[in-house]
């Protein structure tokens, strides 16, 4: 039950609800965090051209693809329909980090 009421059922990414939860936590705890929110450009073309299951398909991809190329201490999160969220506490965004990271739908 626990794990239902953590994690997003399609993609097996935390839910919003524990993104909610810990940003809460960080701002009564005065911990600074960063947020990248990540958006699947034309998400509705999938789901209207070849389905709603192969959409899942990419979403379960996308969630795969976040938990094995992530850095461990960066929680990734299902925000919303194809919404996905990183969060990170301040030091790992202050690192030497200024690439841009991009998946296309080829990868998914």
């Amino acid at each position: 039950m626990l794990l239902n009421s953590r994690y997003d059922g399609l993609t097996l990414l935390l839910n919003r609800k524990v993104f909610t939860r810990q940003l809460f936590r960080c701002k009564k705890s005065n911990v600074r965090y960063g947020v990248i929110m990540m958006d699947i450009d034309d998400f509705k073309h999938v789901n209207d051209t070849y389905g709603h299951i192969e959409g899942d398909r990419v979403l379960q991809r996308l969630g795969q693809l976040l938990q094995t190329e992530i850095k461990s201490d960066v929680q990734c999160f299902r925000y919303g329909d194809e919404d996905v969220l990183r969060r990170a506490d301040e030091n790992l965004y202050t690192s030497k980090q200024n690439g841009k990271n991009q998946v296309t739908m080829g990868e998914l």
